[in-house]
């Protein structure tokens, strides 16, 4: 039987939005280099050797500190994951590059990862923390009612990410909001890995360490392609500002989910304690005291030493900014004065990702 080639016939138009005609372009070599790096380091918080961790070594008191500690990142975790994931689809439909795609497919499953690694940090210290245990003392009540509480406070973040980045088809922004924390996080991290005694615990910061090197690349490399996109119009003075404001909110949340304390004070122009959120009273005490036991149980160091850790990751921050054209701070200064970072202060030029980014 013989079939003759139709030659002259050709498909009708794809109907848009939709995630077709298949674009697998890469213009940028860079995001495929860090998704194959993220390939390469893959693993498995599972494997990693929870019988090392001596928790009989803690008073009671620092069981539950280290288990608040990391309740805390697997709920920062827990958000996470959705928030890369999510816009997959909006990539896609957008015809985005396919390494950038294939990145943040790549980053939602680090989050996953990173939440079971702190799931597991605080029910290795305390069976069914935080919330399939019964507390017992007024400290445990008071820490399980602070997780609510974070709960509630990240459940008001998910209709506004709804809007903006989902339907609002704008999945750039996501990465000015997980930017911030992701390099204030991985220094921090980097302080628990340098002191932290616990193989299981060592190894796994020091995987979520690395994960996020790859996290905050692909924010930048995400975030410098809007910024440099022609076919779209220059961000207007309105929308500068509200990625000011991201950036000021996600290093206040940062500094609440994963070590200081002194960030958390009732103020308006803070994220963790505006009083309007009405915290239950004890929030920053009790937050203050169990993060600082947190952090001399893993780093041997006390909360003043993280703030002085953190200060050039929040210089990065601003410094990433500025080379973006986002320089408006003015309302957002007191995160930055927190810091001893003046509204005109050139910020660190370090690249904490140029290797990720060579070209």
């Amino acid at each position: 039987m013989t079939i003759e080639m139709d030659h002259g016939w050709t498909p009708p138009p794809v109907l848009a939005p939709n995630i077709y005609p298949v674009d697998w372009r890469v213009e940028d070599r860079r995001a495929l280099n860090v998704y194959e790096r993220a390939k390469d380091l893959t693993w498995n918080p599972t494997r990693l050797a929870w019988d090392t961790v001596d928790v009989d070594a803690l008073d009671p008191e620092e069981r539950l500190a280290v288990a608040y500690h990391g309740a805390l990142g697997a709920m920062f975790e827990y958000a996470a994951a959705p928030q890369f994931l999510h816009p997959l689809s909006t990539l896609y439909e957008r015809h985005e590059e396919h390494g950038l795609i294939l990145l943040c497919m790549a980053t939602g499953r680090d989050e996953f990862v990173h939440e079971e690694f702190f799931r597991r940090v605080a029910t290795t210290m305390i069976p069914g923390f935080p919330f399939e245990f019964t507390p017992r003392t007024e400290l445990e009540h008071r820490a399980v009612q602070n997780l609510r509480w974070v709960e509630w406070k990240q459940s008001r973040m998910w209709p506004t990410y709804t809007e903006k980045v989902v339907l609002g088809d704008n999945p750039w922004l996501l990465q000015v909001s997980i930017l911030a924390p992701e390099i204030v996080g991985m220094v921090l991290f980097d302080r628990i890995v340098d002191g932290i005694a616990w193989p299981a615990l060592k190894e796994g910061y020091r995987h979520v360490d690395v994960d996020e090197r790859r996290h905050v690349a692909y924010g930048r490399l995400l975030f410098e392609k809007r910024m440099r996109d022609r076919d779209r119009p220059p961000l207007g003075t309105d929308e500068r500002r509200f990625l000011a404001k991201l950036a000021s909110d996600g290093i206040l949340y940062a500094m609440g989910m994963l070590a200081l304390p002194q960030l958390v004070t009732s103020d308006e122009s803070n994220f963790w304690m505006r009083p309007a959120d009405q915290a239950p009273g004890h929030f920053a005490e009790t937050h203050g005291r169990l993060l600082g036991r947190a952090m001399r149980v893993t780093t041997g160091e006390d909360a003043d030493a993280m703030w002085e850790a953190a200060r050039p990751a929040v210089k990065k921050v601003k410094w990433v900014l500025e080379q973006n054209g986002i320089d408006d701070f003015d309302d957002h200064l007191p995160v930055f004065e927190a810091f001893r970072i003046g509204a005109r202060e050139r910020s660190l030029e370090e690249d904490y990702t140029t290797d990720l980014l060579a070209r």
